[in-house]
């Protein structure tokens, strides 16, 4: 268990796993309510009196724009200095200490949680002071310095207890056994495991409580207690309630071995891992040898070995495929099956069909004096014939259909192998990247990943929505502009995005280079648009227009230099224009303020 170090009715509370959801909850209600508390700050003096104000603008941002909370907090800091009460004063500092800690600066964060931590002891605010010695305790486990750690847990669990905060103070145990854990203490980690998973327990915090457990059992496997760990891992997993043992000790290896990556251990974490793989290789169990060389691919690559990452990602990305194979062959195995009992039937009616025949024409013959009754038996026969034949043609049918889907789903197959491909070659070119220390390599490699992940996005879609019916443009794009945004590392609010996407279905063979132009424009706009990190934005519109479809992507940067450039790729033009060319599109270019460009290329054959 987690705290986020932050204040909640007056302390900070110790819960992470508890507080963030809750926290954004309330945080997204009171967003509606901030232009209204700034009116009201805008109208008080310089005094005590925004004290109030300033704190809710702070609860109201703290968990969505950390930065802008720490500003509230600095101001009620001051103010509270300046003239406000013992408390204030504390709840100041507790206040400038989350923001920091929020933000990702726990070190920055310690000395303001420790002097908040010494006014609460002095005004004996023992609850508050325990919750406050809580978040010390976490800034420096999280900085590995395990054995100030060990001590301020300890502390904290005392003033908790007797602050009247025994829930927290369960909590509290749970990360206090983490550190004896990792000071190569298990026994003394599953004592304390056990403490605080019956204490949660008693509180009716099941969930957390159940999780403690599983903490507990990889203890008591680190402590060579194999069978108490199994015992303990079965009652607490509800995935593992029916299974066998050596299933149940490779997922309690798997979740040991990520333990102690997440707290790096990394020698630890590799024996744990390998012998987890070992396992599951010897039997056969597939979803975790999958689980098995993903962990090692974040393993190694914690440890800054590229290569070793590599080999475990193809091993991973290659079990995933053969998992999936295996699955649509099964499949198709159980669709030829009805198809051949499909045959066998309509043979067997046919063969009736001939026999029926034969029986009418010896009660013809039999008949003969009974001419009536020879014609209406007749006519009988003849509408029976017809029916059977309707029969026959309506099964011939359906064993058609199931051969089409039997085909559709071998195209499916082809495209998620391409997609699985795209995914190699980017896994390739990421572990690359790393090794790359110039600044114009390390870039052309990041553009091709872009360009390789506007094509995997298309077998993407294509996979689940049976590509033979086309690509949905609008989400297509949205995710494609989003992804560059993150690429790039675009801070959130500078560069905003706006999309104008009709609901259009786009063939591949046009879909395709369209997503690459597109990609081509918007990253030549974050590259070379908003120098000097100034805000901009960036829009981008496909529209039908007069029968054609028209692309528009559109920046308020600083526009294309005049002359253009002759030659290159400075500016991402020639590649547009060369996909242009593949499309049949015309290309328009204008500049200043900002660029546009747009191309007006005839209307694909819709694919919906």
């Amino acid at each position: 268990m987690r705290r986020s170090a932050g204040s909640w009715g007056g302390a900070l509370h110790p819960v992470r796993t508890l507080v963030l959801p809750i926290v954004m909850l309330f945080s997204a209600a009171l967003a509606a309510q901030v232009d209204s508390l700034e009116r009201v700050l805008a109208g008080l003096p310089e005094d005590s009196t925004r004290l109030q104000v300033l704190r809710a603008l702070f609860r109201a941002e703290v968990f969505r724009m950390p930065a802008r909370a720490l500003e509230r907090a600095e101001a009620y800091a001051a103010l509270a200095d300046a003239g406000g009460t013992a408390r204030q004063r504390a709840l100041g500092q507790a206040m400038t200490g989350q923001a920091l800690y929020v933000g990702g600066y726990g070190l920055r964060a310690l000395p303001h949680f420790q002097r908040a931590l010494a006014i609460y002891r002095a005004e004996g605010l023992v609850g508050d002071a325990g919750l406050l010695q809580a978040n010390v305790a976490s800034i420096l486990a999280d900085g590995h310095r395990w054995p100030e750690a060990l001590s301020a847990y300890q502390r904290a669990i005392a003033d908790l207890e007797r602050g009247g905060e025994p829930k927290w103070a369960a909590g509290v145990e749970g990360e206090l056994a983490d550190v004896w854990q990792a000071l190569g203490r298990p026994d003394s980690a599953a004592v304390h495991y056990g403490r605080s998973a019956e204490a949660l327990e008693r509180f009716g915090m099941a969930d957390h409580a159940r999780e403690v457990r599983l903490d507990g059992a990889g203890a008591l496997l680190r402590s060579g207690r194999t069978e108490q760990a199994l015992d303990l891992f079965r009652s607490s997993d509800t995935a593992s309630v029916r299974s066998t043992a050596p299933l149940i000790l490779i997922r309690l290896l798997l979740r040991s071995g990520r333990w102690s990556l997440a707290h790096g251990q990394h020698a630890e974490a590799d024996s744990l891992l390998r012998r987890a793989l070992h396992l599951a290789v010897d039997g056969g169990f597939i979803v975790e040898r999958i689980r098995g060389h993903e962990a090692l691919v974040e393993l190694a690559e914690a440890r800054s070995l590229p290569d070793s990452a590599l080999v475990h990602l193809r091993h991973a990305i290659q079990w995933k495929d053969t998992l999936d194979t295996q699955s649509d062959a099964a499949a198709i195995l159980a669709l030829e099956r009805r198809a051949s009992d499909a045959l066998s039937k309509a043979e067997l009616e046919h063969r009736g069909a001939v026999i029926a025949r034969q029986r009418a024409q010896l009660i013809l013959i039999a008949a003969a004096v009974l001419l009536l009754a020879v014609i209406v038996m007749a006519l009988w026969s003849v509408l029976r014939r017809e029916r059977r034949h309707r029969l026959a043609l309506a099964d011939r049918t359906r064993i058609v259909e199931e051969a089409l889907h039997a085909k559709s789903l071998l195209v499916r197959e082809i495209h998620h192998r391409v997609k699985n491909n795209l995914q190699i070659v980017s896994g390739l070119l990421r572990v690359q990247l790393r090794a790359i220390k110039d600044p114009t390599a390390r870039m052309a490699v990041r553009d091709g990943l872009d360009r390789i992940r506007s094509m995997s996005l298309i077998h993407q879609d294509l996979y689940p929505h049976d590509g033979v019916q086309g690509i949905e443009m609008a989400p297509y794009v949205e995710r494609l502009a989003q992804g560059l945004l993150r690429s790039h590392a675009v801070e959130e609010h500078r560069v905003t995005l706006h999309l104008d996407v009709e609901p259009l279905w786009l063939d591949v063979d046009t879909a395709i280079p369209l997503g690459l132009v597109i990609n081509e424009l918007i990253t030549n706009a974050l590259k070379h648009a908003f120098p000097d990190r100034r805000p901009g934005r960036i829009t981008v519109s496909l529209r039908e227009e007069e029968g054609a479809l028209m692309l528009t992507v559109a920046d308020d940067g600083v526009g294309l230099p005049d002359p253009l450039p002759s030659g290159g790729d400075g500016s991402g033009l020639v590649l547009v224009r060369t996909f242009a060319e593949k499309l049949k599109a015309e290309q328009h270019v204008r500049s200043g303020p900002g660029t546009t460009v747009q191309l007006r290329l005839p209307l694909p054959p819709r694919s919906r």
